[in-house]
């Protein structure tokens, strides 16, 4: 009963003699990593070193155990949080949809490039001719337009990006 009440209890039983068999007290009390028992002569250093080690042994499962919870926790935060970004992600792309806009967007950092199906349909293009690279839209700006497209890009990403870039070309 003491482990349902306690269940990171460790027990330590030190005694002389006992009046049961180890496979009798083992059935009484069950089988379980949190019983030591000691019988005598009892070795003062052993009794020191085995204290110490069910000692750090609690505080070690303590420990975990509160780590557990806390990765449960943030686990629960971050499905939470992926269930609200699909849907901000299925809410922007009804939108882009509804708009008659080629719409695309470029992640600098990764070199991410997304090009909407109505961005290659302005241009004349199927869904799958135009690759999601940035040349795709760099190689199509006129040649006397193209100059001045590189050189405000290399200002923008120079400043740290920006949301917007507008550039009309």
């Amino acid at each position: 009963h003491l482990w349902k009440a306690a269940p990171s209890l460790q027990v330590v039983i030190c005694t002389a003699y006992s009046d049961y068999s180890w496979n009798e007290m083992r059935r009484h009390l069950g089988s379980s990593d949190s019983l030591l028992i000691l019988k005598k002569p009892f070795d003062n250093i052993e009794v020191t070193q085995l204290a110490h080690a069910l000692t750090r042994k609690w505080t070690v499962t303590r420990q975990a155990k509160e780590q557990t919870v806390k990765l449960q926790s943030e686990l629960l935060s971050r499905i939470h949080t992926e269930r609200d970004l699909r849907a901000g992600q299925d809410r922007y792309l009804l939108a882009a949809r509804g708009t008659n806009d080629g719409i695309w967007d470029w992640d600098l950092e990764s070199g991410a490039i997304y090009f909407a199906p109505r961005w290659k349909e302005m241009l004349g293009f199927a869904e799958d001719e135009i690759e999601a690279q940035p040349g795709e839209w760099l190689s199509r700006v006129h040649p006397e337009d193209s100059e001045r497209l590189l050189a405000k890009l290399d200002t923008c990403m120079k400043a740290g990006g920006s949301n917007d870039f507008i550039s009309e070309h």
